[in-house]
């Protein structure tokens, strides 16, 4: 049976509708560069609790054009779903939001015939009624904001809807100017980087070179924000570890061999292949060993770059978080 949304609801109460429009841009004009983290993440609970929804997600979108979950909230007494890909989970969802469309769900009736696997992934997640709203333009999808429900199938009501999406676009207003901020902020010291290195390497002497590469590995994860990265050494067909660096955070973790612990991620760089992998449900179902062995390293997130000399692979390097 189909519920109408509460009207109880703050959405259907003008003043208190209107409060948090005004508090939301009021706190979006004055926020600092350095507390934006934070009030994105007070924002995405109050949103939702002040919604009263069981479960919120705010997906972005990686280089690669997949999806990743970036901000999660689960309403208390409410299982939260297990680690999912977006894209391979729900390809036909994933399709439609890339167009900068919409996705109002009340059954399984609102998705096509050739939505079956999504359809199936929702059911085994026990989603009953959700609202997916994409961010940005039709010509440029950068992420996505799921409302959803699974205690109960909802009527979803127009008044509802748009007042939702009116909040929605201030708050992922407030993401995407730090996303913005972020990058423009990454690409400088990026490029300050690349141009010390050069100036660096040009003079260095030999008996400096380890020293140096350990600097700069370190600057270089700072500035890409890695709590770890690995310089490995190809020597007679097998990856070594040559030279490594961790942040405070990072976990320190035994030797290992890259061939047996990431079978996969081997092959891919013996394919001359870049490894990016933004989170562990990323993995593809033929790297299931390299997905279990991840918390080995304390790493949710990889990248992976092959190491050539004139058109000979040498090694690699990785950075992790």
């Amino acid at each position: 049976m189909l519920k109408n949304i509460n009207k109880d609801n703050f959405l259907y109460n003008q003043r208190d509708f209107d409060s948090l429009i005004s508090s939301l841009s009021s706190e979006y004009l004055t926020i600092a560069p350095g507390n934006v983290e934070k009030v994105i993440n007070h924002w995405f609970i109050n949103i939702s609790e002040s919604l009263k929804a069981e479960r919120t997600v705010f997906f972005q979108k990686n280089p690669k054009g997949d999806y990743y979950l970036s901000y999660t909230w689960t309403k208390e007494g409410i299982e939260a779903p297990v680690e999912y890909n977006p894209n391979k989970s729900f390809p036909y969802i994933a399709s439609v939001i890339a167009k900068g469309n919409m996705i109002v769900y009340a059954s399984p009736d609102d998705l096509p015939y050739e939505a079956q696997s999504d359809k199936l992934g929702i059911e085994k997640m026990g989603i009953k009624s959700f609202l997916l709203f994409p961010m940005g333009s039709k010509s440029s999808v950068w992420g996505a904001f799921l409302f959803a429900f699974r205690t109960k199938k909802v009527k979803w009501d127009e008044t509802f809807i748009n007042r939702l999406r009116f909040i929605i676009h201030l708050f992922s207003s407030v993401i995407k100017r730090e996303v913005d901020r972020k990058s423009l902020e990454n690409k400088a010291q990026f490029e300050n980087i690349l141009a010390d290195l050069s100036r660096d390497f040009v003079s260095i002497s030999h008996g400096e070179i380890g020293e140096r590469i350990t600097y700069w590995l370190h600057k270089t994860a700072e500035v890409l924000q890695f709590d770890r990265a690995l310089v490995f050494n190809l020597i007679d067909d097998k990856f070594f570890i040559s030279t490594s660096w961790k942040s405070e955070k990072g976990k320190d973790i035994a030797p290992y061999d890259p061939e047996e612990v990431f079978p996969w991620m081997d092959k891919q760089l013996r394919n001359n292949k870049i490894v990016i992998i933004p989170d562990i449900a990323a993995f593809p179902p033929e790297a299931e060993t390299d997905r279990k062995n991840m918390p080995l390293i304390g790493a949710q997130s990889v990248l992976v770059l092959p190491l050539f000399v004139q058109d000979q692979m040498v090694g690699a390097l990785a950075f992790s978080c």
